[in-house]
């Protein structure tokens, strides 16, 4: 395949079920001038029940000459009356390790 600047292909398949259980995997990858292509891969999966829901995320990018990027995080959210929810979230970047 002909390499093209400025182009992006990407794709992205998500599965879910009845049971609450949702599973998405990303992919991308750009064409950009000089040594700047960027590709980037990232999983999500989350479930929901009757009064909480949780997910994760990882996600990396691979920017060729500058430094990469990679991160995951974790949520929650508990709902504790109708119009009362407490929500939580931890985010780590991975490169910083």
């Amino acid at each position: 395949m002909k390499r093209t600047e400025g182009q992006k292909y990407m794709g992205a398949v998500t599965l879910g079920g009845e049971r609450g259980w949702l599973f998405d995997i990303y992919r991308d990858f750009q064409a950009l001038p000089d040594a700047a292509d960027r590709t980037t891969f990232q999983v999500f999966s989350a479930y929901r029940g009757q009064s909480s829901r949780f997910g994760l995320q990882y996600s990396y990018q691979d920017r060729e000459d500058d430094p990469r990027v990679e991160f995951a995080s974790v949520f929650g959210v508990l709902d504790l009356l109708p119009d009362v929810s407490i929500i939580g979230l931890v985010a780590h970047d991975v490169c910083r390790s």
